[in-house]
């Protein structure tokens, strides 16, 4: 028996040392044992150039603790590198033998050979503390408001006991100088404010022994309590609310919800029980997850009825579920599918105009239609030629005939299809008659009817050329497409290909 030691180990010119001493306290029936760690050159030869900080750890009868120092050493140097302090308890008799150990990374390269992590270890045997009464549990741990046993191993039959449980902050003292040896002992539900991240927490249970008025010493026992997974514990969801984020459908529609169009507000209030706090809420909607508890999801590309699932988790891991249903009407933004705006081929002066729309009913409440508009492509004004609107069609389609127009004017043509939360818009440009060729008082069209104020070189097509330059260019090309050129575009110009490249070809 003994109240200090050590132990080392060997390497190159060195050594790591670890040595310990102790001191007893009677009352509390344990020893604090203060262990240094010493790095120690052997020889002249010995000095260690390594300023770098390693780790190294020591432990002491099973507890562990971590350091970090440097192998730096002078020839001869005994170098402490730390100094650590441990509890160990002794046996209910007062006996207690112990392993120690350290071990440290040299991470040095010595005469050519490198040295990481030196371990140097032994055991011991204390010296015996004068025993007070002992203390024992029917069970290490209980769940909270189940009974548990405490057991007094008693020293003297003159001894009384004063039993008290504490765990975090909460105490109580559950029995006051009994003379029995076994007192029942039930931990209340209230305890688990102490660990509301945990689903358990060790306390202890102290006995203090009495020789008459005279407390003589205490021995100790831990207690573990546990919450269990219960409604006495679990958190609550005290409701979930649902509401359209999108406050043009409510608008439009009133208290319904749109495929495609409506965006789901979850908001959900819950409670933890005992000190634990919520960890997460999981709002589940058609299979995509959202996190919190005020949630906006996005668009929900399907009808009919989903659901909405709420899950919550609270500190201590313990979990809460539910869900609702939630109907959704099948709709689409309006569409044009198709929209054909051509003069006829035998008659010119003739616009036929052809359309195809599509929208959504919202089970009657919509308000749909379209509208046919058209204008001269110099004009800023529309003109109304068709229109139609109700709440129950959903296609709208459609053929009308302008005649007598002005084959030598280009004319605008627009489609809208609407309903009450949105419109789609297309036009169409009507170009003036097709012809081989027109003359004007300003120029001459290729295909066209020649507009006057415009360019003076007009070509029928997609408006696409190529080779616009204005310092001696010798080439204008139109391939499948439009040409329009102003006066200043035929400075230089030399040839005009339409249709084709030069290839060294006449056009």
């Amino acid at each position: 028996m003994a109240l200090s030691g050590s132990a080392y180990t060997s390497f190159h010119r060195h050594r790591l040392i670890i040595e310990w001493s102790a001191t007893q306290s009677i009352p509390n029936n344990n020893s604090t044992v203060t262990a240094k760690v010493y790095l120690q050159g052997m020889d002249a030869y010995s000095a260690i150039n390594a300023p770098a900080q390693n780790n190294g750890s020591v432990t002491v009868n099973g507890t562990t603790k971590s350091f970090t120092a440097s192998s730096n050493l002078s020839a001869y140097q005994k170098k402490l590198l730390t100094t650590e302090t441990f509890t160990v308890g002794h046996n209910s008799d007062g006996t207690k033998s112990f392993n120690f150990s350290t071990t440290f990374n040299i991470n040095a390269t010595l005469s050519g050979v490198f040295h990481g992590n030196e371990t140097a270890s032994g055991s011991a045997t204390l010296n015996t503390i004068p025993r007070t009464s002992g203390v024992s549990v029917s069970a290490s741990s209980v769940n909270l408001g189940s009974a548990v046993t405490i057991n007094i191993s008693r020293a003297s039959s003159s001894f009384t006991h004063t039993l008290s449980y504490r765990n975090g902050n909460y105490s109580v003292t559950i029995a006051s100088k009994t003379s029995s040896t076994s007192v029942s002992y039930t931990p209340v539900v209230g305890i688990a404010s102490q660990f509301p991240t945990s689903t358990s927490k060790s306390g202890t249970i102290t006995c203090d022994t009495y020789s008459g008025s005279t407390k003589i010493g205490s021995s100790s026992v831990s207690l573990t309590v546990r919450t269990v997974n219960n409604s006495t514990f679990t958190p609550t969801i005290n409701s979930v609310t649902i509401s359209e984020a999108e406050s043009a459908v409510t608008t439009a529609f009133g208290a319904v919800y749109l495929q495609n169009r409506s965006r789901l507000k979850v908001a959900t209030s819950t409670s933890q029980k005992y000190g634990a706090s919520l960890s997460s809420c999981i709002v589940t909607i058609d299979g995509s997850n959202y996190s919190g508890t005020n949630i906006t999801s996005g668009g929900i590309n399907k009808s009919g009825t989903i659901t909405v699932s709420v899950k919550i988790t609270d500190s201590r891991g313990y979990t809460e579920t539910t869900s609702q249903s939630v109907t959704l009407i099948a709709y689409a933004n309006p569409t044009i599918t198709s929209f054909t705006v051509s003069r006829r081929e035998d008659s010119q002066a003739n616009v036929d105009i052809a359309w195809t729309g599509k929208t959504s009913t919202v089970n009657t409440a919509n308000t749909m239609g379209y509208k046919l508009e058209w204008k001269l492509a110099t004009s800023s004004s529309w003109t109304l030629l068709l229109s139609g609107s109700n709440t129950t069609t959903t296609t709208w389609t459609g053929t009308i005939t302008q005649t007598g127009t002005d084959i030598a004017k280009a004319y605008d043509v627009r489609l809208t299809v609407y309903d009450k939360l949105s419109q789609v818009v297309s036009e169409v440009k009507v170009t003036t008659a097709t012809v081989p060729m027109s003359w004007g008082t300003t120029g001459v069209g290729i295909g066209k009817v020649f507009e006057e104020g415009k360019e003076v070189f007009q070509v029928r097509g997609d408006g696409k050329y190529e080779g616009l330059l204005t310092t001696a260019p010798d080439v204008y090309a139109a391939e499948g497409g439009a040409l329009n050129l102003n006066n200043s575009d035929l400075v230089g110009v030399n040839a005009i290909y339409i249709g084709a490249t030069r290839g060294g070809q006449d056009p």
